[in-house]
């Protein structure tokens, strides 16, 4: 879900282009199809770049509910965004429920893609809040 470092100019097209993806996938695919959520989660990541934080959290919140209802609890996307989700509530000072993703993550992160897996590293950066 890391999109590329880019200037201003960059992030703005990409959330304009991100954002349209979005509606029409959701129109075209429904709300809980694969395709949206994975668009859902780069314009939810696009939006925390840009530091707009609280519609980051609010999409990315959305995100992971749909991914665990639709690829279930311990799928690699659903693990990665609800660490990426841990992350954006920890810059946005939400310390309590970064904690709480993290510690219940981390074991099952750990399990299933290994101690070394870029996730289990996202995980494993929240140690210090």
């Amino acid at each position: 879900m890391r999109c590329q470092q880019g200037g201003a100019e960059n992030l703005e097209s990409a959330l304009k282009t991100l954002a349209h993806t979005y509606a029409l996938r959701i129109r075209h695919l429904g709300r809980d199809h694969a395709s949206t959520l994975h668009t859902a989660g780069h314009l939810a990541d696009t939006q925390r770049k840009m530091g707009m934080l609280a519609e980051s959290v609010a999409l990315q919140r959305r995100v992971v509910a749909g991914e665990r209802r639709v690829l279930g609890v311990t799928h690699m996307m659903t693990l990665e965004n609800e660490a990426i989700l841990a992350e954006t509530l920890a810059e946005h000072n939400e310390l309590d429920e970064a904690r709480e993703i993290r510690d219940r993550l981390l074991p099952i992160a750990t399990r299933i893609l290994g101690p070394d897996h870029r996730i289990t590293d996202i995980l494993h950066e929240l140690d210090g809040i």
